[in-house]
């Protein structure tokens, strides 16, 4: 990777094999295999094993203040059912698949993650030249995410990102257990447009799919097959989730952290086995909406329906 970054070569394709790696460390920016800007990296079908650790943190393919980066074709796999929990006493919740800080043009495609003791994937700032640096136009799309212990997808800081065609499921061990996160770190991070869109989601820990918490706006969820829960803290702008198939889950807008939540349609959904439980949220507008074994419930008055079928 380095000789290519310093030859202007842009196209990396690995020899078909098994890699065995180790990506320990506390600075995220010094971890794993670590991509530079223009550079694909096609791993051919391979497979990237990080070695067993007892490390609280490692990052098995680490993308730190890059652009125009693209990984795919291969299956990552962590140590989870090999590490070693027990030398440091922590929650050893930050062993990491694919890791992007202060990251441009990414995109994720065509993998397999599994077996992380933390998140498959994490979309987050970095600390460059004295100043935070977001992540901005990424695209995940057509991985399986499966078997990793805290979360599928999460993204702490980003705007104009869009996950999509993904498989993601088995997330259970270490809360939140979530498929997809979307929950700032701090109060100057912001999450905005994030589309999620044609996805399959099943088998969480607690049974939570996707999970919007902090500073967050602007927001779609869309086309998606999804077993288990919505659940929604905070949108500061807007919230669409429309047109989804949701078996044995809720849509939530949910008080608990005293945050707003605002221009929220829920609109053409096929809710199975599941609810719509309304705690939060201003301009919130539920149409033709089609529940079968299925209610509304509402516990604030901001609500207007239309045209919603029980059966």
């Amino acid at each position: 990777i380095e000789y290519a970054h310093n030859n202007n070569i842009e196209y990396i394709k690995l020899t078909k094999g098994n890699y065995l790696i180790n990506g320990e460390g506390e600075r995220y920016k010094e971890k794993g295999i670590i991509l530079k800007s223009n550079i694909t990296l096609d791993l051919n079908n391979s497979t990237i094993i990080h070695e067993k650790n007892s490390s609280e943190r490692y990052t098995i393919i680490n993308i730190y203040n890059a652009e125009n980066v693209i990984i795919c074709n291969g299956i990552i796999i962590g140590d989870r059912n090999e590490h070693d929990y027990k030398t440091i006493n922590s929650t050893h919740q930050w062993g990491y698949g694919v890791e992007l800080n202060g990251s441009n043009n990414i995109q994720i495609h065509n993998l397999k993650i599994k077996d992380t003791t933390g998140d498959a994937i994490v979309i987050s700032n970095a600390y460059v030249n004295g100043d935070y640096k977001s992540c901005n136009n990424v695209e995940i799309r057509n991985n399986i995410i499966t078997n990793c212990r805290r979360q599928g997808i999460t993204i702490t800081n980003g705007g104009n990102i869009n996950i999509y065609q993904n498989e993601i499921y088995n997330i259970n061990g270490q809360n939140p257990q979530s498929g997809i996160d979307l929950e700032s770190d701090f109060t100057n991070e912001v999450i905005k447009n994030v589309k999620i869109y044609e996805n399959i989601f099943y088998n969480f820990g607690n049974t939570l799919a996707i999970q919007l918490c902090w500073n967050i706006k602007n927001v779609e969820i869309r086309d998606n097959e999804i077993t288990g829960r919505i659940v929604c803290y905070n949108c500061d702008e807007k919230l669409k989730i429309i047109n989804n198939q949701i078996n044995y889950g809720t849509i939530e807008l949910d008080n608990r952290y005293n945050t707003k939540i605002n221009k929220v349609n829920i609109i053409e959904n096929r809710i199975t086995n599941s609810s719509i439980k309304i705690n939060n949220g201003e301009e919130v507008y539920i149409k033709n909406n089609e529940l079968k074994n299925a209610n509304i419930e509402k516990y604030i008055d901001t609500i207007k329906e239309e045209n919603n079928i029980f059966k």
